[in-house]
C-alpha cells in the first residue's frame, strides 16, 4: 500500500510540474503578443504623426513633394534651411524604421513589420537617396548596413 500510495503522490506531483509549465507557456505566449501589439500600436502613432505633421504644413509637404518629385539637383540646390528641414524630417524618419528594425532583428516584431508598416518603401524614396551621405552618420551602423543591403549607395 505505501509503495502505492508514494507512486500515486509522485505523478500527481509530476503532472502539476507539466500544468505548471504549461501555464507559464500560455502566459509567455499572451505576453510576447501583447508585446508585439503594443508595439506596432506605438509605431502607427508615430508614423501617423509624421504623416499629420506634413498634412499640417504646407511649407514642409511642398518641400518634401518637390524632392519626393525631382532630382538630385533640386535638392542639392536647396537653401541651408530648406536642406536642414528635410534633413531633420528624414533622420526622424529613419529613426522610426530603425527602431523597427532592431525590433525585427531581437524577435519582437515579425519580418514583415518593415513592409507592412511600410518602411521598406522608405528605402526606394529619392529623398533619402538624396540624402543618404548626410544623414548616414546619424544611424547605427548595422541599420546603415542593412539599408546599403537593401540597394541604397555607400558614402565615402
Amino acid at each position: 500500500m505505501k509503495l502505492e500510495n508514494r507512486q500515486l503522490i509522485e505523478i500527481i506531483g509530476v503532472l502539476a510540474v507539466v500544468i505548471s509549465l504549461l501555464f507559464v507557456g500560455l502566459e509567455l505566449r499572451q505576453s510576447t503578443i501583447a508585446s508585439r501589439a503594443a508595439a506596432y500600436q506605438e509605431i502607427g502613432l508615430a508614423t501617423s504623426e509624421l504623416w499629420f505633421q506634413l498634412a499640417h504644413n504646407r511649407e514642409l509637404n511642398d518641400l518634401f513633394a518637390k524632392i519626393v518629385n525631382g532630382t538630385e539637383d533640386d535638392y542639392r540646390n536647396l537653401n541651408d534651411s530648406d536642406r536642414q528641414l528635410l534633413i531633420s524630417l528624414t533622420i526622424g524618419s529613419l529613426r522610426q524604421f530603425e527602431t523597427i528594425y532592431l525590433q525585427v532583428s531581437q524577435g519582437l516584431l515579425q519580418a514583415e513589420a518593415l513592409s507592412s508598416l511600410g518602411y521598406d518603401a522608405f528605402l526606394r524614396s529619392n529623398d533619402l537617396k538624396f540624402m543618404w551621405c548626410d544623414v548616414r552618420p546619424e544611424v547605427g551602423e548595422p541599420f546603415a548596413a542593412y539599408i546599403e543591403s537593401n540597394g541604397m549607395q555607400g558614402c565615402n
